[in-house]
This record gives structure tokens, C-alpha cells and sequence, in this order.
């Protein structure tokens, strides 16, 4: 799974509450599950089958028209997964009062250009964050071709969140401070932590694997793909974006 770091913008135009109550949490799992089990039988009623982590290919997927190339050089997507478009989630995350920040439990993958970039802005983010950048990266690299540069590591996990949660707020520290400085937040967040619970793996766009075991948010609002889909527009040429639009409204009219 990618839940990751991507990199590239300078080619993108050089110039992302409480604690509910046991009760609710219980509700919130409820319809969740609810919202699967729609979904679920959704896709099995139009033929597909219901896939988790990086689906394989002729197993439920929808084949694109064509490769669609992200404007840093990778990934580039050649299908999606149904999911996308009928499972559903609370998509306004800082208005959330009952999550606190559980989506921000893990690390997440970086592209080497995405981590140089960081490490320039230590000291804009240093307010943000509860160390200095030689804490912020796991050592060595993955050689990946979904990464601009070819290569990620790993966000560090620091007292139980992404090094990069906010340490004087809500959310992350990135997004936080891109806001506070009127900085457009692409340029520094990570482009599948923008795109999440939406991931991509083998060029394939589908659901994170949280959206099926425990993200608190999943069930209720906008699709998955509603979300989404203004980063999508910004990460993607627009025929991409015109053509899961042509998809999603084909599955709902099936779903009537």
C-alpha cells in the first residue's frame, strides 16, 4: 500500500477534537460496516468482486481508456477499482470533533524530492513538529518506479502519530502550516497523503486499506471519489479526472 510521499512539484509549476464516546464509536462502526456491506453487494451486482490492498488485474478492476501519467512523471494509472466510487467517508477532516487524528497514527512513504523539499523548510515547520529533520525520515531508500525520483523511505512514528502530526493542533503539521503561511499546501504535503483514503499501487486507484479496518470517518458522506476528486484534478490531467467522472455516474445509474 501506498499511504505515501510523493514528490516532483517543481515540475508541477515549481511554484495537506475530542475523543468520542465509546457509544459513538460503536455508531460510527455500525454504519460503516453498513456502508460495506452495501458496497459489497453493489459490486457484486454488477459483476465485480470485492478486492483489498493492491487488487490483480481482471479481478473487479475497471480498465482505463488509456495511461494516465501524474503531472510529477509517476504513478501513471491504467485502472480503478469500484470502490472508489461507492464507498464513503467524512470528507471535511478538520471539522471532525471525534477522530482524533487516528488517520495520522502511521508514517508515511516519501519520495527522495519530497524529503529534500522538507528539509529545506526545517525551519518554517520546526513550530509544527516535535523534532528536527534528522528525526523525520526512517534511514535508506526503496527503489520504486511510482515515485517521481525512483526512490522513498518512511515518515518516523513519533509517541504514536506520523512525525508530521501537529503538535499545536489538529491534523497535520504540513497542512497546518502551509494554512498559517498562505503557502499553497501541494507544494510541501505529500501527494498520496493529499489523495488519501484514496492510494494507488500498480497503477491501480483504489481504497487505502484503512477504509476497511478502522478508519473511524468511513460510511457516511461524499464517495470516496467525491473526496478526492479536486486533488485528483490537481495532480492529473483533467481527461483523467473526465473519465472516472463518466464511471462514477454509469455505477450509480446501475445502482437505480
Amino acid at each position: 500500500m501506498k499511504f505515501t510521499i510523493e514528490s516532483g512539484l517543481p515540475l508541477l509549476g515549481d511554484p495537506d477534537g475530542r475523543l468520542v464516546s465509546a457509544a459513538r464509536v460503536t455508531a460510527w462502526e455500525s454504519k460503516y460496516d453498513e456502508a460495506v456491506d452495501i458496497a459489497t453487494a453493489a459490486i457484486e451486482e454488477v459483476g465485480f468482486m470485492q478486492e483489498r490492498s493492491v487488487p490483480a488485474m481482471g479481478d473487479g478492476l475497471l480498465t482505463l481508456s488509456r495511461r494516465y501519467r501524474a503531472h510529477a512523471g509517476a504513478p501513471v494509472l491504467h485502472a480503478v477499482h469500484p470502490e472508489v466510487f461507492l464507498l464513503r467517508y467524512f470528507t471535511d477532516c478538520m471539522a471532525c470533533n471525534f477522530c482524533h487524528d487516528s488517520c495520522c497514527a502511521y508514517g508515511v512513504d516519501v519520495d527522495r524530492g519530497e524529503v529534500d523539499r522538507l528539509r529545506l523548510a526545517e525551519e518554517a515547520l520546526r513550530p509544527y513538529v516535535s523534532c528536527g529533520a534528522s528525526d523525520w525520515f526512517a534511514p535508506g531508500w526503496t527503489t520504486d518506479s511510482e515515485f517521481p525520483s525512483g526512490a522513498y523511505t518512511r515518515t518516523t512514528v513519533v509517541d504514536g502519530a506520523c512525525v508530521f502530526r501537529n503538535k499545536t493542533g489538529r491534523g497535520c503539521a504540513i497542512h497546518a502550516y502551509s494554512l498559517d503561511a498562505g503557502v499553497d499546501y501541494h507544494l510541501l504535503k505529500p501527494m498520496v497523503s493529499v489523495l488519501f483514503p484514496l492510494t494507488f499501487d500498480e497503477g491501480v486507484l483504489h481504497a487505502a486499506d484503512d477504509v476497511s479496518t478502522g478508519l473511524v470517518c468511513a460510511g457516511r458522506g461524499p464517495t470516496l471519489f467525491e473526496g478526492v476528486r479536486p486533488e485528483l484534478l490537481y495532480y492529473f490531467d483533467a481527461s483523467l479526472v473526465g473519465e472516472l467522472d463518466a464511471i462514477a455516474e454509469r455505477l450509480a445509474e446501475e445502482q437505480t
